[in-house]
């Protein structure tokens, strides 16, 4: 389970991410493909990590940054 410290840490880890997607992605065809093997690899990876880190992995990307 996430402590307070560890709750803040992946939260802002997963803030960053989402921002490289939104601001780099979008701007740059090549980083926009191999974006979307890296959104492919995150889903993965957030499906099997704690359900708290999946919940605010889908919530980033599909409503924006967690709160």
């Amino acid at each position: 389970m996430l402590t307070s410290d560890s709750k803040e840490i992946y939260e802002l880890i997963f803030d960053r991410i989402y921002k490289i997607n939104e601001e780099i992605l979008p701007r740059d065809g090549e980083y926009r493909e191999w974006g979307q093997k890296q959104r492919s690899l995150l889903d993965q990876l957030c499906a099997r990590m704690n359900p708290e880190i999946g919940d605010c992995w889908m919530n980033l990307t599909s409503a924006g940054p967690c709160k």
